[in-house]
């Protein structure tokens, strides 16, 4: 099955891979396979911190519509209450 870049367990195997990678003394005798390789981690973590920021975005969302819900039901129980004139507790109504 292949793999997306918002698979998450995969990125952070493959981040954890490059910096063992680059904690190799002899790491950085091949000047330019190092700075392949350093791209590559930045690449791993900017795609890891993306991720983490949708997760972030989706959840703020999410609680947007919760308490626009909220909002929204209180104000429809207050208008139903005043037309129907039933006299309710306030802390019925929130």
């Amino acid at each position: 099955m292949p793999r997306t870049v918002f698979d998450v367990p995969a990125l952070k195997a493959r981040q954890q891979d490059l910096e063992q990678l680059a904690a190799q003394p002899e790491f950085w005798n091949d000047q330019q396979n190092a700075q392949k390789q350093m791209r590559r981690l930045d690449e791993v973590m900017g795609f890891r911190q993306k991720k983490e920021n949708l997760r972030f975005i989706v959840r703020l969302e999410k609680i947007q519509k919760t308490v626009s819900l909220r909002r929204l039901d209180t104000c429809l129980k207050r208008q139903i209450c005043h037309q129907k004139k039933w006299v309710i507790p306030r802390r019925l109504i929130s």
